[in-house]
């Protein structure tokens, strides 16, 4: 199996507490934009800060694609 690759983001509005985080995986050979595309899952997440949101959007998407019983070699988190 090619390396895997889980790209996280969210935004939130501070005010309402209401924020969408997005998460897209992908494998090395699917690097071409136009198959990216369509890969991009987005949720709505309510009572939610910054920081809670992207721990939900990380669990959300670990738990729906099952990763959890992947053997992780390395993670990098990357904060821009």
């Amino acid at each position: 199996m090619n390396g895997l690759m889980l790209f996280t983001d969210g935004s939130v509005n501070t005010k309402l507490k209401i924020g969408y985080g997005a998460y897209l995986i992908v494998t090395e050979d699917e690097l071409s934009t136009e198959s990216l595309k369509t890969q991009v899952n987005i949720k709505r997440f309510e009572n939610t800060s910054s920081t809670k949101l992207e721990l939900e959007t990380l669990l959300w998407a670990l738990n729906e694609n099952d990763l959890q019983r992947i053997n992780l070699k390395s993670i990098l988190i990357l904060k821009i």
